[in-house]
């Protein structure tokens, strides 16, 4: 009677949450992925933090798990702290993937259902990231705890070095929420201007893909094309990084590469 299984056609993991969202009944609400684990302890630790601060999101450290390599890694915070929603923007614009992903959080079902969140079955780049954006500018406390209590396994997701076509137009409507939160929520833009340089870096990495089929003239043809559009201008123009990475990246992708 707990345990409800629901079949549809494959529309994507988009999709199937969706479904999860408008059958669950719960309180809360988690996703995991397939492939990957739950500590044992994940959610009872988790749910007792939510309680006890108060907060409409939980997120937790992750383990990284390459069976192939057979190599480990953990990620996670180095204390328990209670962020509002702009110190999280910063973090997602600085990189802190903990933020991107379903997995390693537990929310509030009824701020959902309150402000109709979705995943977007459209995007398959970035849909993650998405999702946590409209949920946590509805946020006021989100808490971010040191205990890891999920475990990812990377060399089971089959997307991980896939190449797309359409790259950059996906990415680019996840950077749009991106830079939509920091302009509703007053934040300096530099971290949304260091997202999109390293949008153009990996679309000039996917056309060394052997998946891509394009003759090197239509390489070259593409790449001009974002050189040109007024955004690329705007954000060249304007982005002036001081982080020795990002100054990098930045000469990397004036270069043309």
């Amino acid at each position: 009677k707990r345990i409800k299984v629901f079949h549809k056609n494959n529309e994507g993991s988009s999709s199937a949450r969706n479904i999860g969202i408008d059958h669950a009944t719960g309180k809360y609400i988690m996703f995991c992925d397939s492939d990957d684990e739950y500590d044992i302890n994940m959610v009872s630790n988790m749910i007792s933090y939510i309680k006890s601060e108060t907060v409409e999101l939980c997120v937790c450290g992750i383990e990284k798990i390459d069976e192939k390599l057979k190599q480990k890694q953990i990620s996670t915070f180095k204390e328990n702290r209670v962020l509002n929603k702009d110190e999280v923007f910063i973090d997602i614009g600085n990189d802190n993937f903990l933020f991107y992903t379903l997995c390693n959080k537990i929310y509030d079902l009824d701020i959902i259902r309150k402000y109709n969140i979705r995943m977007n079955p459209e995007i398959y780049i970035g849909e993650d990231l998405c999702f946590n954006l409209q949920y946590i500018n509805k946020c006021k406390r989100i808490l971010t705890i040191k205990d890891v209590l999920y475990k990812y396994y990377t060399s089971n997701s089959f997307v991980t070095h896939k190449y797309y076509d359409d790259y950059y137009n996906k990415r680019m409507v996840v950077l749009r929420e991106l830079e939509n939160v920091y302009k509703e929520n007053k934040i300096n833009l530099e971290n949304i201007y260091y997202q999109y340089i390293k949008i153009i870096y990996a679309q000039s990495m996917m056309y060394h893909n052997k998946a891509c089929k394009l003759r090197y003239s239509d390489k070259i043809k593409d790449i001009e094309k974002i050189f040109n559009l007024d955004y690329t201008k705007l954000v060249l123009e304007k982005y002036k990084p001081k982080e020795i990475k990002r100054v990098i990246l930045l000469k990397l992708v004036n270069s043309k590469l």
